[in-house]
């Protein structure tokens, strides 16, 4: 029941804003305001699903409904064609020494958030001169190997 009269009260707002859009523009954002119960809440609003004219309340429904837009518009098509060649480019990086990385350590802003290893720069920050001549020589092999690790 409450579903339904969500729907009604959308699909009348929005033959109201449709009609106040083009003549009105103060009424329409007046009524915007209205619709939208002048909060400013993150929750996506009901989506008119252009397939069957029907108003999607539920989050699941609003949540397929822009999956499938944004689908939709992100398709991409190469037709076989590889990408251009680019030149390698390497530059000899002589060797990262412990006092680099300590005071790189140092210079992280605490109020940052952490990276996707969930290690804080508090944590980090604090451990510095204890972690610089480890971190130096994994960053030396990693260097000396070309070997990059992926988060």
């Amino acid at each position: 029941m409450i579903i339904y009269t969500k729907e009604q009260f959308y699909l009348k707002a929005n033959v109201l804003l449709n009609e106040k859009s083009n003549t009105n523009p103060k009424a329409f954002w007046s009524l915007v305001k209205k619709v939208m119960c002048n909060c400013r809440s993150t929750s996506i609003p009901p989506l008119i699903n252009p397939n069957t004219d029907e108003i999607s309340v539920s989050e699941k429904e609003k949540a397929d409904l822009l999956n499938s837009y944004f689908c939709n518009i992100s398709t991409s098509s190469d037709d076989g064609i590889s990408p251009p060649g680019l030149p390698l480019r390497t530059q000899h990086i002589d060797e990262i020494t412990e006092d680099e990385i300590k005071d790189v350590l140092k210079s992280l802003k605490m109020s940052k958030a952490s990276g996707e290893n969930c290690i804080s720069h508090q944590m980090l920050k604090y451990t510095a001169y204890s972690m610089c001549l480890p971190l130096s020589y994994i960053f030396d092999c990693s260097m000396r190997t070309s070997n990059f690790a992926s988060c």
